[in-house]
């Protein structure tokens, strides 16, 4: 895994890199249960609500690397984006957004 520093100079905006914090500071939402496809930053849509504090440590980064993010920036840009690539965990790699085959 890339370091922190490394990630943030190609980081292209605060939810590229909020996700990159969400892959490093969640390593089990990615393994091959794909079991981020039931999450979400805060349990919207009846998913399960993501660890408040691993959630904060990524906020708190985010926050310190792009200090323009304020709340609503950070419930627009960074959680949309989190929510977004856990959603996608549950899409086939060549399926164009379709769901997977059951």
């Amino acid at each position: 895994m890339q370091d922190l520093t490394e990630f943030l100079d190609e980081a292209s905006s605060p939810g590229e890199f909020a996700v990159f914090l969400l892959h490093w500071l969640f390593p089990e939402l990615f393994d091959h249960c794909k079991l981020g496809e039931q999450d979400s930053c805060y349990g919207d849509g009846g998913k399960q609500e993501l660890d408040p504090q691993r959630l904060q440590i990524i906020r708190n980064y985010t926050e310190v690397y792009f200090p323009h993010m304020q709340e609503e920036a950070w419930l627009q840009e960074c959680t949309q984006r989190i929510n977004d690539k856990l959603q996608g965990l549950g899409l086939d790699p060549g399926s164009k957004g379709e769901p997977p085959k059951r």
